[in-house]
């Protein structure tokens, strides 16, 4: 019987380390947090853009450039079904004007992503998350 109180002793003892243990990983949590913000705060202050907006801004030229051609050929594809294979001029126009807008959509999209400095073969700018460093 004098060992059930040792190890209810025992048990109290872990739980109350294990609360302590997860209360300072959620100080030091809530630390790096404000200092992130602070981190932000100044940036903004200083009018440097966010590394979310950057990369965000990176995503979505990467996924126009990759998805309006798709869908592009897509729709071109569809359309030269529904045509038929006889009329040529028409399809010609069709398959033309695809081939002219996923060339300028995709050199656009190199561009944007070059001047953005998300392409690896674009100019050496660095980007915002690589000056905080």
């Amino acid at each position: 019987m004098a060992a059930e109180p040792v190890n209810s002793e025992v048990r109290l003892k872990e739980r109350e380390f294990e609360h302590k243990e997860r209360e300072l990983e959620h100080n030091a949590q809530m630390r790096v947090q404000e200092m992130e913000h602070a981190e932000r705060m100044l940036a903004l202050e200083f009018g440097q853009p966010l590394p979310e907006a950057y990369t965000a801004r990176i995503r979505a030229v990467g996924s126009i450039g990759t998805l309006v051609p798709i869908g592009v050929a897509t729709a071109a594809a569809a359309t030269t079904l529904g045509i038929g294979g006889d009329h040529w001029v028409l399809l010609g126009i069709v398959w033309g004007h695809c081939g002219l807008v996923i060339l300028l959509t995709v050199w656009l999209s190199l561009l944007t992503l070059r001047r953005l400095g998300g392409w690896p073969h674009g100019d050496k700018r660095q980007s915002p998350t690589a000056l905080r460093s």
